[in-house]
């Protein structure tokens, strides 16, 4: 890319970020399938985010959502063409959803617990857990860390997903000032996590799903439908106003989930690349 093409860019308000960078945002790293740094040998490959993801601020989100959606069509039609133009072409999509949650109704679906019962685990906040496990909060950590790995491996992507070191996204997963453990959700069998959503909060009363994930030999029993509810209900009981997350297009089950639970999806933001000669 050019100097002139990210100047352009960036004067238009488009994120831009590069192979082999850190992501453009902290959202990049966080969402109910990872996206994580592109990285990797070739550094001849340029990613542009065409979207809203580097400039958002969360707590401006609730009049957007119930007044001011812009129209798909006009929003990332313009960033299209500016991408078109310099030569990139389109590989993802990925939606930031947020739902209104004093609106929820939960009588609508299940009780969680029940189906809890039927799987055969526990439901629990991470706070709950982690009184049960004592001083071993680190221990803890890798736990829910590792759970993520297996978890995310089979989220389709249109590359596949490589986690991080532990080390190195444990702030952003389990910070003390973000991470909410009273809405973060894990089902346990036989002592050991085998689905989570792990919750964070960076603005008042708004809430977002870090990771949602379950392990293979546990899904088709609708854990991670019962999680979610679990937080949501959690989050309505605390006040919260917005909980919002972040799938990639090809994401059909956990788009299915959410669209079920009331999300209500903002404009894609538009993944391109180009490979430089």
């Amino acid at each position: 890319m050019s100097p002139g093409s990210v100047a352009e860019g960036r004067r238009r308000g488009l994120p831009i970020a590069f192979a082999g960078s850190r992501p453009a945002t902290q959202r990049d790293l966080s969402q109910e399938q990872r996206q994580d740094d592109p990285g990797g040998d070739d550094e001849r490959r340029v990613q542009v985010h065409l979207g809203q993801g580097a400039g958002e601020r969360a707590a401006d989100r609730e009049e957007h959502l119930i007044e001011r959606r812009p129209e798909p069509g006009r929003q990332s039609g313009a960033r299209g063409r500016f991408a078109e133009r310099h030569g990139y072409r389109e590989t993802n999509r990925r939606y930031n959803s947020y739902l209104d949650v004093q609106a929820f109704d939960l009588s609508r679906f299940e009780d969680p617990d029940e189906v809890a019962r039927r799987a055969g685990v526990r439901l629990m906040s991470y706070a709950e857990l982690e009184r049960e496990r004592g001083s071993d909060v680190d221990g803890l950590q890798r736990e829910a860390y590792a759970l993520g790995v297996k978890a995310g491996a089979d989220v389709p992507r249109p590359e596949p997903i490589q986690m991080p070191p532990y080390e190195a996204i444990r702030d952003i997963f389990f910070a003390p000032e973000t991470f909410h453990r009273a809405s973060s959700v894990v089902a346990v069998r036989d002592g050991r996590i085998v689905s989570e959503t792990l919750t964070v909060m960076r603005s008042p009363g708004i809430a977002y799903t870090n990771f949602t994930g379950t392990l293979r030999e546990e899904r088709g029993k609708g854990l991670a439908l019962a999680l979610k509810l679990r937080a949501i209900v959690e989050l309505k009981h605390l006040g919260a106003r917005l909980f919002g997350t972040t799938n990639d297009e090809q994401n059909a089950a956990m788009r299915g989930i959410n669209a079920k639970l009331g999300y209500v999806a903002d404009p894609p933001v538009i993944e391109v690349e180009k490979h430089l000669t």
